[in-house]
């Protein structure tokens, strides 16, 4: 078991992490340096059964990378507000967003998959997304995409290309395209 062990330099070490104080059910790694005292936690709670990475640094962020430290490979930003950034570059605390989603190759979408319409890529589910600057809402099912306010169903496409205006259906206005 690893207990109160200091590692200077390149090391390498295998072991068990135990609690971080007698009597809790938090085990956590802390690591820092010389010059930051409240460095960054990653550890697991057995109360909440909840595994966490918390930066302790005022003002710091999380990034994800992958194939390397560069900044061209972060792949999740979470900025010190909680805004987070999934791909590309772009600043995260611009316009209040809270989720960015920045592709390449001018494609960036949100696929959406369930149980019922199984999970390929490019055949299955429904996606949002911008394509070649062309704004999409696609459902690749042959189910009928819906729009709503105030909690009512304001809109309706069917999949047959019908689309219904207003109230319930069977009592608003159909547009046959």
């Amino acid at each position: 078991d690893l207990d109160n062990v200091s590692v200077a330099g390149v090391s390498t070490f295998t072991g068990n992490i135990k609690q971080t104080a007698p009597g809790t059910n938090t085990a956590k790694i802390t690591l820092n340096n010389a010059s930051d005292t409240t460095g960054m936690d990653v550890g697991y709670s057995e109360g909440s059964g909840v595994g966490f990475i918390n930066v302790g640094q005022s003002g710091s962020g999380l990034s994800i990378k992958t194939g390397g430290t560069a900044a061209g490979n972060e792949r999740l930003l979470i900025n010190s507000s909680g805004n987070a950034r999934i791909g590309g570059t772009s600043d995260t605390t611009d316009q209040g967003y809270r989720l960015t989603l920045q592709g390449s190759s001018n494609a960036t979408y949100l696929q959406f998959f369930d149980n019922g319409t199984g999970t390929t890529h490019g055949s299955d589910g429904s996606f949002i997304g911008l394509i070649n600057q062309d704004f999409y809402v696609w459902n690749r099912e042959v189910k009928d995409v819906v729009f709503g306010s105030s909690n009512n169903e304001k809109l309706r496409i069917t999949s047959g290309g019908v689309v219904q205006i207003g109230g319930a259906i069977g009592n608003n206005s159909d547009i046959d395209t």
